[in-house]
Parts: structure tokens; C-alpha cells; sequence
């Protein structure tokens, strides 16, 4: 009794139009790149010229350019919102009653969230001192607002204030502490990330440690000499009276 066999043909080697793909990304595209993808489109060992070739992607239907040669470019741009990882890319071809199909599969990665310090400009801090800490996120050259942003300063959590694009906080230096580690955390509406950490050196002792430390101290001698100086006058008058 003979066997039977079964043999299983891909649907996209069986059509009459062939899409090879000649162009495309090496490795990952970020979210809110251009994704430039160059398709050739051949029947009977030919370039098809002039032939309907468009690439579904997801919900969206995007034409390519014909480039001549059989050569047709993809253009699309990622959204920003986009889904990270693989991103199905079906481009289709059709002339006449010919067509052709090839699936193509793109990595989608998220965009990192770049931040942007102004401020301290220095790294090396005095006990008691306040510092003011400035900075920006961005995702490349666009200032954005984060969803989520997160403000810790040698494992201290620090309010943020948000305005006019910066994010403000301050920080005053501790007796105990040995260094300064600032960490900021940023994550925006689409979950894209960053972060970053800046470093300095602590040093000596501030003015402002010493009036926190001994204001009490600085106002009653203030108030005493005052006294003295009020004292000193009206005793002077009085001598000037009695001479």
C-alpha cells in the first residue's frame, strides 16, 4: 500500500507575483521613526513596472512609491503609540489580475526619554546647603511632559514642582550626608522611559548650616547688644542731664 503525501506551500510562493524585499531595517525602529522598507516586484523572472503595491500595517493601508525597476519604496512613520516589539508588515501587489503578497516583520522598540540637567552646574556641596535642582525631559528635540517622573536624593524621595517645561526640587544637604546622589525617573503616556543620575561631593560647612544651627543663639546676642545699646544711650543722656 503506498503512502500518501502532503506537502505544504507557503501562499506567497504560489501567487504570480514575487515581492522580494531589498531594503529594510537592520535591527530595531523606534517609535515615531520613519520606517523605510524598498520591495521588488517580479512575475516570469521580470520586473513588474507600474504595478498597485501597498503595505498593511495594523488598521492602516499605506502605498508605496514606484521607484521604477520594479523597485517600490514603503514610507511609513511609527506612531508614537505604537506597540513595542513585533510589528507585522504586509506589503501586497497587484496588476491586472496578478498579485503577490510578502510578510515582513519589524522590531518596535520604545523611545528612551532623554533628561536634561540645568542645574547644579557644580559637584562639590557644603553641609546645610540648599541645592536647587532644574531639569528637562525630552524625546529628541520635543520638551514633554512625564507621565510619572520620580525625584530621589541620597534615598530621599523630593517633591517636584512642573513649570513652564522644567522640573524644579531642592535639597538641603545633611550633617550625615557624605555624598549627593540624585536620580530622576521619567515615564511619559506611551510607557517610553529614562532616567539619569548626577553626583557630587560633599565639603566644609555652609553659611545657611550655621544660622539654622545657631539662630537662637545669633538673635539673642542681636537683642542683648541692642539692650546694651539702648541702655548706653539713656545712661548717657542722663549723665549729659546732671552735668
Amino acid at each position: 500500500m503506498e503512502k500518501a503525501s502532503v506537502t505544504l506551500f507557503n501562499p506567497e510562493e504560489v501567487l504570480p507575483l514575487k515581492i522580494e524585499v531589498i531594503g529594510a531595517p537592520a535591527g530595531e525602529v523606534e517609535r515615531g521613526e520613519t520606517l523605510n522598507i524598498t520591495a521588488r516586484v517580479s512575475g516570469g523572472g521580470s520586473a513588474v513596472e507600474d504595478a498597485g503595491v501597498r503595505a498593511m500595517i495594523g488598521s492602516a493601508s499605506v502605498e508605496l512609491s514606484n521607484e521604477g525597476s520594479g523597485n517600490y519604496i514603503l514610507s511609513y512613520a511609527i506612531p508614537q503609540n505604537a506597540k513595542s516589539g513585533a510589528l507585522q508588515v504586509a506589503i501586497e501587489a497587484e496588476k491586472g489580475n496578478l498579485k503577490g503578497k510578502k510578510m515582513v516583520e519589524v522590531q518596535v522598540k520604545k523611545r528612551e526619554i532623554l533628561i536634561e540637567v540645568a542645574s547644579p552646574a557644580k559637584t562639590v556641596f557644603s553641609i546645610g546647603e540648599t541645592i536647587n535642582f532644574e531639569f528637562k525631559t525630552k524625546i529628541g528635540a520635543q520638551e514633554i511632559f512625564s507621565r510619572s517622573t520620580e525625584f530621589i536624593v541620597n534615598g530621599q524621595k523630593v517633591d517636584l514642582v512642573f513649570t513652564d517645561w522644567v522640573y524644579r526640587a531642592q535639597y538641603v544637604v545633611k550633617k550625615t550626608d557624605r555624598e549627593v546622589v540624585a536620580e530622576m525617573r521619567a515615564t511619559d503616556l506611551f510607557d517610553n522611559h529614562g532616567e539619569k543620575t548626577i553626583m557630587g561631593k560633599v565639603s566644609g560647612y555652609s553659611p545657611e548650616f550655621y544660622w539654622r544651627e545657631y539662630s537662637v543663639v545669633i538673635a539673642a546676642v542681636a537683642v542683648f547688644v541692642l539692650l546694651v545699646a539702648v541702655f548706653l544711650g539713656i545712661f548717657a543722656g542722663i549723665i549729659t542731664g546732671l552735668t
